[in-house]
Order: structure tokens, then C-alpha cells, then sequence
């Protein structure tokens, strides 16, 4: 099973969330591997670098 999570610009560009995630997983003992970020094109298209940027570092 994998949970799929809608990410909007505004998520993408919180500076804390690959923290939050990480905490989250741990805290209901959820697999990285059954955890599936998905980004809307708006979030992308607002700032293509700092999103790539952010999504490099929540793996």
C-alpha cells in the first residue's frame, strides 16, 4: 500500500518539511518506501528551481 500526499506550492516551499515528514513517518511507523509526494504543477511552475530544490531534499 502506498499513501500518496498532494503537495501545494506553499507546502513545497515550507523550509521544515522534510523534517515534518520524517517525524510523521516515525510517529505512525510508516515507511519511507510507502510514502508517495506528489506535486502539483502549479507548485511547480511557480519556482521550478527552489521546487526542485526541496523535493531533492525530502528524499
Amino acid at each position: 500500500m502506498v499513501l500518496s500526499v498532494n503537495l501545494s506550492a506553499r507546502d513545497l516551499f515550507d523550509s521544515d518539511l522534510p523534517a515534518k515528514l520524517e517525524a510523521l513517518l516515525l510517529q505512525h511507523r510508516v515507511p519511507a518506501e510507502a510514502f508517495c509526494l506528489e506535486i502539483t504543477e502549479s507548485a511547480i511552475m511557480d519556482d521550478p528551481e527552489r521546487a526542485l530544490a526541496r523535493s531533492s531534499a525530502s528524499r
